[in-house]
């Protein structure tokens, strides 16, 4: 299984700077949308694209796996039902506002399909890191299905 990342309108430079380094140690591609008004310089090894759908078009792939704290299905479910996929778009989005419901729609709108998956935290109105999430999501991606990050 092929796994591209998409990260929706990074605001920490640190955490664009791990996800890049996740991405190259499980062989995924890194596509940034960039957040409107911020400067990522070019010193990053990253696709950015100004819009949601025009990133998510150009992998060629149509299954989204949306982690996001108003996820329907707990992560180890989600991932259970596009294991058996060619590829996969692992989409995290901003530290402060994750990827709004709006742009969910549009991508439906396009044809693709959204899966939304939660990691549940004890802890009303918290979340994880969005690193520390994404890393629990290739783990149980490639728990699920093997060594997908080959493709």
């Amino acid at each position: 299984m092929k796994i591209h990342i998409v990260f929706y309108h990074p605001k920490n430079p640190l955490n664009l700077q791990d996800t890049i380094s996740v991405a190259s140690e499980v062989s995924a591609d890194i596509i940034v949308v960039k957040r409107p008004g911020h400067n990522y310089g070019n010193h990053y090894t990253a696709l950015f694209y100004d819009d949601l759908v025009d990133a998510v078009l150009s992998t060629k792939c149509k299954q989204v796996l949306l982690l996001e704290t108003y996820g329907s299905l707990l992560l180890w479910e989600a991932i259970s039902t596009i294991k058996h996929s060619e590829c996969v778009i692992v989409l995290i989005g901003a530290e402060d506002y994750g990827v709004p419901l709006w742009e969910v729609e549009r991508l439906q709108a396009n044809t693709f399909t959204v899966i939304t998956a939660k990691i549940p935290v004890n802890a009303v109105g918290m979340s994880y890191n969005v690193v520390s999430a994404l890393i629990m999501a290739l783990y149980e991606l490639m728990r699920q299905c093997g060594n997908c990050g080959e493709g």
